[in-house]
């Protein structure tokens, strides 16, 4: 029995204290925090500091030095982990957003009978891949822009094939610096991976002015000195030899053997759409 008594003055307790705490906050709520004496009705855009009346809204600015001018970007000092992932949900939405609007003009204005054949193309290139290469290449959607840069091709009759490759530059923290794709399909069968670096340097031509600054001052030497590197998944890292694969920033890459030949370097890979490759310059 007094057991029972303790719980339920236990829960009395409780019930008494929620309220006292809910009116307070009611209080905190409906309070001008300038004049402390009526309601709000106003909320600052930049401190969000409550405000009854335009008096109080005035006051507020000279108390706290505030214009009241939303900052469009928030300072570093202020950015909390939840600011950074409501802006990465933020991104992923739009993305995803954007790929459905794409998707859905995409299959509106192109001609079907184009699509069918462009998807027959697709399957098609993928089985001679498999055949011909031992290469797992795995197909993105044709609306993506993946695919669109995507210029691979196989010459069926001579069983020759043509690959883009895009280089990506990083920075030792892993950030990508600069990307390119090279403009023209490379034959696996006459360029090594050194070979198609060295032409990724010598065609100035098809480099933006950004890009052409970062790169204008790397020579020969420098040139030689790059490892190329490819990304790996946790799994490949964990079954490569120490002595072929580097972290960079917080990722796992593959040290390229530059001397091979671009079919074998491709041998029993996995590609989405076509081959990246990395390098930062020492």
């Amino acid at each position: 029995m007094d057991d029972n008594i303790n719980i339920l003055n236990i829960i009395n307790t409780d019930n008494t204290d929620n309220k006292d705490n809910t009116s307070k906050l009611e209080l905190e709520k409906i309070n001008c925090e300038v004049c402390n004496k009526i309601s709000y009705k106003y909320k600052c855009p930049k401190c969000l500091t409550k405000s009854c009346s335009l008096i109080c809204v005035k006051q507020h600015k000279l108390n706290k030095k505030c214009n009241g001018i939303k900052d469009k970007f928030s300072k570093n000092k202020n950015l909390t982990e939840k600011d950074f992932f409501t802006d990465v949900r933020y991104m992923t939405d739009m993305y995803n957003e954007t790929n459905s609007v794409s998707k859905k003009l995409f299959l509106q204005t192109e001609d079907q009978d184009e699509r069918k054949l462009k998807e027959k193309k697709q399957k098609n290139f993928k089985k001679l891949c498999k055949k011909f290469r031992s290469v797992n290449l795995i197909r993105c959607p044709i609306y993506l822009d993946r695919f669109i840069e995507n210029q691979s091709y196989c010459d069926s009759k001579e069983k020759k094939f043509y690959w883009t490759i895009r280089f990506n530059i990083i920075s030792t923290k892993n950030d990508i610096v600069m990307t390119h794709i090279i403009k023209n399909p490379i034959d696996d069968s006459l360029y090594s991976l050194r070979q198609i670096l060295e032409m990724f340097f010598e065609n100035k031509s098809e480099l933006s002015v950004d890009q052409l600054l970062l790169i204008n001052n790397v020579n020969k030497d420098k040139i030689d000195r790059i490892s190329l590197l490819y990304p790996l998944s946790n799994e490949e890292w964990l079954q490569l030899n120490e002595d072929k694969k580097v972290i960079v920033g917080n990722s796992y890459y593959e040290i390229c053997n530059d001397k091979l030949l671009l079919r074998e370097f491709l041998k029993d890979r996995t590609l989405y759409e076509y081959l990246i490759l990395y390098f930062y310059i020492l």
